[in-house]
């Protein structure tokens, strides 16, 4: 297999196995009639980690084998699953424990998505960027959203032990796929310095497409951590629909649906409307994720909401890695990457972290309703962010 693949495959397991955790211990805590605050706090457990690292872990892919953070992560990602084995084969249930495990899976995935993002301009020549993002994005979304949420909660509707043995196994497989491929050479660097660690972050505020990218970012990723929080409970819960796992499951497929659908009509959408619009989708996609909910049209309706933001989601991603990866030097990604990314996983924490909260006080709807309310927001200050004179495509025609 070429490198390219070796490393989608490898990828792709670490992913599921990472979200089967963000899925299974949602859905158990809830079936165990935990509060969504609760259920919040292990989300925030996991989303915790890019706040923490994320910007160290950036410099750290920009002066190692990038293949070598590829392999650290997926690694630590397969001993946090192990620790949450341990606690459910010996009844530990202890919230602490659960979060501590959590935010070793959530470490795992700092390096795993920041590598796996700036690992392919080794692999791919420039033109062919935006292609290999779409085979990337796809494959996740494959194992991700589509896979991994119906898989999971379906065997933690028959025993948690299955569910996180799953993943564990399948981690390993991502693992053992990439054990022989090399990878560049880590560039010589001098001493670690405290600008060379926020040196991404600052090349991010001054660049205007990269500023305004991350400003939407930021505003978009806290609804989606409130939305992973709250749908547990709206689905599970007798306050909200009084369903199973397997349905929060089906629901969080639904999502990886549009996920799929999106990275395949991508190239011929983009066509059409441009990249500016490709973008606007994905928040008009976050609107529509928790307006439904928010005005209680039932099941069904929540599950087309949440293909659609599937399907702008993966738009967003496809667009904007494949503007990083062309207008950014190769020695600055990792950073740049993992700037951007320090700061969306960063907003995600706090969506996850005030969600439960807010559901407590609000109730389903008042919280899900408040998530809209900000990104509706957003959508009208979109031109403003985002000046229309910038084209962001430009640097991949030139």
């Amino acid at each position: 297999m070429r490198p390219l693949h070796l490393i989608v495959a490898s990828v792709t397991g670490a992913g599921f196995g990472i979200n089967a955790v963000k899925y299974a211990v949602p859905a158990l805590l809830a079936l165990g009639g935990s509060a969504p605050s609760a259920i919040g706090m292990f989300a925030a457990s996991v989303a915790a980690a890019w706040p923490a690292f994320g910007l160290l872990a950036g410099l750290i892919l920009d002066r190692s084998r990038k293949v070598q953070v590829l392999r650290a992560g997926e690694a630590l990602a397969v001993a946090g699953i192990m620790v949450l084995l341990a606690l459910y084969a010996t009844g530990t249930h202890a919230l602490v424990l659960l979060c501590l495990a959590g935010f070793a899976v959530g470490a795992s995935e700092v390096l795993v998505d920041t590598s796996s993002q700036s690992i392919l301009p080794e692999v791919v020549a420039k033109q062919d960027l935006r292609s290999a993002n779409s085979l990337l994005n796809g494959a996740k979304t494959v194992g991700v959203t589509l896979l991994a949420p119906v898989l999971v909660t379906a065997l933690v509707d028959v025993a948690p032990i299955a569910a996180l043995a799953a993943a564990a196994v399948i981690l390993l497989a991502g693992l053992l796929l990439i054990a022989g491929v090399a990878g560049a050479a880590a560039p010589a660097q001098a001493g670690l310095r405290f600008a060379d660690v926020t040196s991404g972050l600052r090349l991010l505020i001054q660049a205007p497409v990269l500023r305004g990218l991350t400003i939407v970012l930021a505003v978009m990723s806290i609804a989606w951590g409130g939305w992973f929080v709250l749908i547990v409970s709206y689905v599970i819960s007798a306050e909200g629909l009084a369903l199973s796992a397997t349905a929060y499951g089906f629901i969080v497929t639904t999502l990886g649906c549009g996920s799929l659908a999106g990275a395949f009509a991508y190239g011929r959408v983009h066509r059409v409307i441009g990249t500016r619009l490709v973008l606007a989708a994905d928040v008009v996609g976050t609107i529509l994720f928790h307006a439904i909910p928010a005005l209680g049209f039932g099941y069904v309706s929540t599950a087309v909401a949440a293909f659609l933001a599937g399907f702008g989601g993966v738009f967003w991603v496809i667009s904007v890695s494949a503007y990083q990866q062309a207008a950014v030097p190769v020695s600055m990604l990792g950073r740049v990457v993992a700037s951007y990314r320090w700061i969306g996983w960063s907003a995600f924490f706090a969506g996850s972290l005030i969600a439960g909260p807010l559901a407590d006080r609000w109730g389903f709807a008042g919280a899900f309703a408040s998530f809209a309310v900000l990104n509706l927001v957003l959508l009208i200050a979109f031109p403003i962010v985002i000046p229309k004179s910038e084209v962001l495509d430009e640097p991949l025609a030139a």
